[in-house]
């Protein structure tokens, strides 16, 4: 081969045990995600058919532990395949593009023509053209399973044509459950402590796929001896250190996953981050001391960043207005990206105009372009008012984040503690928090851009907080309220009214057990219960 950086690139591609190897990745635990991607690993042994599997995620999320565990997968290791892990953000580094990557796989093929080959590609977003690339390899490498991995905000750049022969599987932040069990498996997975298997589906079915209230009702109740064993054996296994006498396994272990930046793996993770940060020890209790959660609200704040000014910008360098989503920022525009980001965070509801206002006059245009960069990135999640998907409502979205820990980095310091000023006294800001944490978890459950359901929220005076709604419809709604301390049914009645939904739900912290309002038509579901969905 004459060309010096495709022998490069083939001499980093043979070196893939060891690069994987360096990753250094310090968990076996596989998280829900895991059996999405490998049943197209296994149809692919079966098959043989060309698989290509694209894993978006924010920054952080996990996506390259996934690919360390799938390039690890005992299933992939024989003589009949050939395993390739490689991270775009390498080429550069070697003055290399993604031409050169496809043509160093042709080289290898040719090599070994017999075998399976397994092509890992980590942080694709780092090379503008990754899309294009990666469409060649899969057309043009046979017998191949392609899985690229990179931040979120390369749905920039996925072009129609790779998306239509790609299996889009997004990662999420990391649920209640899959938080536990990282923090306990460092190391070794049989220490992982996991709900029943079929818990999370009988809690869905219970609360979104009921008729009445008494299906709810019971439905939650058939759950209870779960529910309460799960959070019993934590408090007894010592994973949530020395409780006060008014604590609660469940609220304690809910304060450290939504208020303490536990949807993120900086935080649950620590023999990570402690290696790459330079983070204090925190050992195998639940709790995590505040110097250790002021340097990971820092590692969040760089993320975040790379994600607006570094992905962004490369993802849209130099493109020209595509007409899926009708993108042409200048890199001035894209500048204010954090400053923007920032406003949201740090607002409960903000008019577009007042937004615009605060962004040096943005123009109200550019500014819809701005945040739909953000929505795109998952950085941020909009839920519209309620009617939007019948052109029906003119008010302003809300704007929640893609993680609570995201909204929780950025929030004013108290320079003295290094944490937020408001974590442990606004009540508003626990509120947002839930809130963000709330459709999260919805957009787990039904997909971001499902047909499944709609969710919006509910604009008017003493309205509910979300409502969710089949698609192309105004019928068989599920009106959702949700809030720490004490809660009533009134405004999911309200709304109910209004819409003449099924049911409501009041998820709240002030109960323990399930609680049924007939006269409202309303249950009473305990955060505890949902956050196990």
């Amino acid at each position: 081969m004459d060309n010096p950086q495709i022998n490069i690139l083939i001499k980093y591609l043979l070196q893939s045990d060891q690069a994987v190897k360096d990753l250094a990745v310090y968990t076996d635990y596989k998280r829900r995600i895991w059996d999405s991607v490998n049943q197209y690993v296994q149809r692919f042994l079966s098959h043989r058919t060309n698989q290509w599997i694209i894993i978006p995620g924010l920054r952080g999320v996990g996506k390259t532990t996934l690919l360390a565990q799938l390039y690890n997968h005992l299933s992939l290791v024989g003589n009949k395949t050939s395993r390739f892990y490689f991270s775009l953000e390498q080429l550069s580094l070697i003055g290399a593009s993604i031409n050169d990557l496809v043509e160093a796989f042709k080289f290898l093929r040719q090599e070994h023509p017999e075998r399976m080959f397994f092509i890992f590609l980590d942080e694709v977003h780092s090379d503008p053209q990754w899309s294009l690339g990666c469409k060649i390899i899969f057309d043009q490498i046979p017998n191949s399973f392609l899985v690229c991995t990179g931040s979120s905000a390369l749905s920039l750049r996925l072009n129609p044509d790779s998306a239509r022969r790609a299996r889009l599987i997004k990662m999420y932040p990391l649920s209640l459950a899959e938080f536990v069990a990282i923090r306990q498996s460092q190391g070794d997975v049989s220490q992982a402590h996991l709900p029943a298997s079929n818990l999370s589906h009988k809690l869905r079915t219970a609360l979104f796929e009921s008729r009445t209230i008494i299906e709810v009702y019971e439905g939650l109740l058939s759950c209870r001896k779960f529910v309460d064993h799960y959070y019993n054996s934590l408090g007894q296994t010592g994973f949530l250190g020395k409780m006060t006498a008014d604590e609660s396994a469940s609220s304690q272990l809910i304060e450290e996953y939504i208020n303490g930046y536990g949807t993120l793996p900086f935080f649950s993770l620590p023999k990570y981050v402690n290696q790459q940060i330079g983070l204090l020890p925190t050992g195998t209790s639940g709790r995590t001391d505040e110097h250790d959660k002021g340097e990971i609200r820092e590692v969040i704040l760089q993320t975040v960043e790379q994600t607006l000014t570094g992905d962004t910008l490369k993802l849209l360098a130099g493109q020209s207005s595509d007409a899926r989503v009708n993108f042409q920022l200048q890199a001035s525009t894209i500048n204010l990206l954090p400053k923007l980001i920032r406003i949201l965070a740090n607002s409960e509801r903000i008019s577009l105009r007042t937004i615009a206002t605060k962004l040096e006059d943005t123009h109200q245009k550019t500014l819809g372009v701005m945040l739909k960069v953000l929505i795109m990135s998952d950085l941020i999640s909009e839920v519209s008012p309620l009617g939007s998907h019948l052109g029906r409502s003119t008010k302003t979205p809300k704007y929640l984040f893609g993680a609570p820990a995201l909204r929780q980095a950025l929030v004013p310091l108290n320079s003295s503690k290094g944490i937020s000023a408001t974590n442990h006294q606004s009540g508003q800001l626990r509120g947002r928090l839930l809130e963000d944490t709330v459709v999260m978890y919805l957009e787990r459950i039904f997909g971001k851009l499902s047909e499944k359901r709609i969710i919006e929220y509910d604009s008017r005076s003493g309205g509910a907080d979300f409502v969710v709604t089949p698609p192309a419809t105004n019928r068989d709604q599920i009106v959702v309220e949700v809030g720490y301390g004490k809660k009533t049914s009134v405004q999911a009645k309200q709304t109910l009214q209004n819409v003449n939904g099924l049911y409501g739900l009041v998820i709240t912290s002030s109960v323990t057990r399930p609680e049924i309002d007939t006269n409202n038509n309303s249950v009473y579901a305990p955060l505890s219960y949902f956050l196990l969905t």
